[in-house]
């Protein structure tokens, strides 16, 4: 649609009157997907602060000791013991998480199961 407009803006069967008009809709246009984006951007920095919190919780800190302990201290893909994380599975129950729903990783197997998706 958008496209649209623009070659008609660009045609001769319109007047200088409509032309104007055009220009500023498109003007308006660009405002609001600006805006949009930076709402957007807005969000995801709201909930990444929101994760870190939560990262930093005791709530968070005695789940991952309870997974760590389950796993036996090792990455649940290579066995590895070295710089392990604790990898959600899915978000659906964030911040009530099942144990179920958590596997730890180490750094390695963490950093490919994230360029999976």
């Amino acid at each position: 649609m958008i496209n649209d407009i623009k070659r008609l803006l660009h045609s001769n069967n319109i007047t200088k009157k409509e032309r104007s008009e055009i220009k500023q809709f498109l003007k308006r246009i660009n405002k609001t997907k600006r805006v949009k984006k930076i709402k957007v951007k807005k969000l995801k920095n709201d909930r990444r602060l929101e994760y870190k919190k939560y990262l930093n919780s005791t709530k968070w800190k005695a789940i991952r000791r309870e997974i760590l302990l389950r796993d036996n201290y090792r990455c649940v893909y290579c066995y590895s013991m070295d710089d392990l994380h604790i990898h959600h599975l899915n978000y659906d129950n964030f911040k009530n998480e099942k144990l179920s729903d958590l596997i730890t990783l180490c750094k390695g197997c963490h950093k490919g199961e994230h360029q999976k998706k």
